[in-house]
């Protein structure tokens, strides 16, 4: 028999803590020591027949005139054991392009209630007439975006070279947007029929009279090396039109010659 002197809340949540361990405790009884009575002892009584043959605890903490209290476990009413928690919200909302936009919001709680960031995913199911967009972005906690990256399914046209598909500013604009952010990584998957290619370029590089090459990764090097001899040129309007063979993934990367 063990005897401690402990407050209310501490008694009950050792004993509780004790039987989650596996301490063979069958009991805790506790009751007010006659000259402190704002403090408790535990007494463990260790009952069965053998090593290993124990009960359950089922008793907590008992006072004068009152029932058997079920102990209070970790994490199940007790604040100081809270776990973190996460809250998700979704709701359509209506972009500055006046599209609709599906948001998914996963806002992390720690275990004191406070915001510890969150992530929000927008589904633009219809950016433009062939382009659809899930953009991606995890922020801190006070809402500024860490990271954020788009994905876009482009409707292309087929022809002998290959896949024929655009990207658009207007696009680029709801992406950036929606990231919060204009350091959005994206990438294309641009399909005509069952031919298709992706690419993955900076929100940043699709600016008016930027130019650009595209790169292919040798598997073999694992270094980038050029598709092609020619040169890209996002347009004035902020457009960019591409035709690649299709099944492998490229990157669009920023003209340094």
């Amino acid at each position: 028999m063990i005897n401690s002197k402990w407050t209310r809340k501490t008694a009950i949540l050792l004993a509780a803590a004790l039987t989650a361990s596996g301490i063979p405790v069958s009991r805790a009884q506790v009751v007010y020591a006659d000259d402190l009575p704002d403090h408790l002892i535990i007494n463990q009584v260790y009952e069965g027949g053998r090593k290993g043959e124990y009960g359950q605890l089922h008793e907590a903490a008992q006072q004068p005139g009152e029932g058997t209290t079920t102990p209070t476990t970790p994490g199940s009413g007790d604040s100081s054991t809270k776990p973190a928690e996460t809250e998700t919200k979704t709701e359509t909302v209506t972009n500055t392009a006046g599209k609709d936009v599906e948001q998914t919001t996963t806002t992390k709680v720690d275990k004191d209630g406070n915001v510890t960031g969150s992530t929000v995913e927008s589904v633009i199911a219809k950016a433009d007439s062939k382009t659809s967009v899930t953009v991606k972005a995890e922020k801190d906690a006070k809402g500024k975006t860490i990271s954020a990256m788009a994905e876009a399914s482009v409707s292309g046209t087929g022809s002998k070279n290959g896949v024929k598909g655009s990207l658009s500013a207007a696009v680029v604009s709801q992406i950036t947007e929606a990231a919060g952010t204009k350091a959005v990584t994206i990438t294309a998957t641009v399909s005509a029929a069952d031919k298709t290619y992706t690419i993955k370029t900076d929100a940043k590089n699709l600016t008016s009279g930027t130019k650009l090459r595209v790169m292919e990764l040798d598997a073999k090097t694992g270094e980038y090396v050029l598709v092609n001899g020619t040169t890209y040129k996002v347009s004035n309007s902020g457009n960019i039109t591409m035709t690649l063979p299709a099944g492998k993934g490229y990157e669009l990367l920023k003209d340094t010659v």
